[in-house]
């Protein structure tokens, strides 16, 4: 085993123990703060898959009429 002085074990200790802390709340902090960006983007993309959605029934809407005023005309 290691002979060391009791002060510098307490100091060691004391450096460890703050850095283990530190570590802990840091990696909270950062998790919390990503998974509140992660939900910012999903709501954007979300709505605008939506805006997306629409526009692209709209256009089918308008073909369909398309093709179904042709086969009216040709009969």
């Amino acid at each position: 085993m290691l002979a060391c002085s009791k002060k510098i074990f307490n100091k060691f200790l004391f450096v460890s123990v703050f850095f283990l802390i530190f570590s802990v709340v840091s990696s909270v902090l950062l998790a919390s703060a990503k998974q509140k960006c992660v939900k910012k983007t999903s709501d954007v993309n979300s709505h605008q898959v939506q805006v997306q959605q629409r526009q692209i029934i709209y256009h089918l809407e308008k073909i369909e009429k398309r093709i179904v005023s042709k086969q009216s005309a040709r009969e």
